[in-house]
């Protein structure tokens, strides 16, 4: 509970930072890959070079073969990394926010290229998953809801 409560200060907080238009943060399931869609639009933002990218990741191996290759690349908690989470204004996932640093997204854009169309029940559509409070559910979405 209480990294929440600490979460929540520093997304707030971090609402307020100026945004930088050419600065995008790319990232990929929950931080341990280097994959899907973030993926492709990551080599070729980087290959056009009309915007600042960087991909960031939890995953040290990750982190070490983007860097053997010469690509823009932190990790999520490193200190380049948040500098650059702070000021990015774009940020591109795949599964969802776990997939960069969430503490960093206010007032950001998000940009969730999950792949398919979801033509099937997914999450709590579905009738398999136990139910939960939606007045829990509600509150937490406006709290996290006012700073992006």
């Amino acid at each position: 509970m209480k990294a929440s409560i600490h979460n929540k200060i520093k997304l707030y907080l971090n609402a307020n930072y100026h945004r930088d238009k050419k600065k995008i943060v790319f990232g990929a399931w929950m931080g341990q890959k280097f994959a899907d869609n973030p993926k492709f639009l990551f080599l070729e933002t980087v290959k056009s070079g009309k915007f600042d990218a960087l991909w960031v990741t939890k995953n040290p191996d990750v982190y070490s073969s983007l860097k053997g290759q010469g690509l823009p690349v932190e990790m999520d908690d490193s200190e380049q990394g948040i500098e650059f989470q702070k000021n990015a204004m774009f940020f591109v996932i795949c599964t969802g926010v776990r997939d960069i640093n969430q503490d960093y997204i206010g007032g950001a854009t998000i940009i969730n290229q999950w792949h398919g169309v979801p033509l099937k029940k997914v999450m709590w559509d579905d009738n398999i998953n136990p139910k939960f409070n939606w007045f829990t559910y509600r509150l937490k979405t406006i709290i996290d809801y006012i700073p992006l």
